[in-house]
């Protein structure tokens, strides 16, 4: 089992995308044609599905997100919400 866990690890890539003036930052294990997003919690980043993401079968891409004020997602738009309520 941990080689597992250390396999699918070294899969999850660190990668950005811009939208707007913002970056976002994800991680990927690209693994099959079906894709899964996981959306973390409030005060959590994408890299709390490094290891449940171990779960999923390998016919599925995994993205893990850093939402909007979380982990490595830099967020410079204009915005509803406000991260620290």
């Amino acid at each position: 089992m941990l080689a597992a866990n250390s396999r699918l690890r070294a899969q999850m890539l660190s990668q950005f995308a811009q939208y707007q003036s913002s970056t976002f930052h994800y991680l990927l294990a690209d693994r099959g044609d079906k894709v899964v997003i996981c959306f973390h919690g409030y005060d959590e980043h994408a890299g709390s599905y490094e290891l449940p993401a171990e779960l999923i079968p390998d016919q599925y891409t995994v993205i893990s997100l850093d939402l909007p004020a979380h982990g490595q997602t830099v967020w410079k738009e204009q915005s509803e919400f406000d991260a620290a309520a």
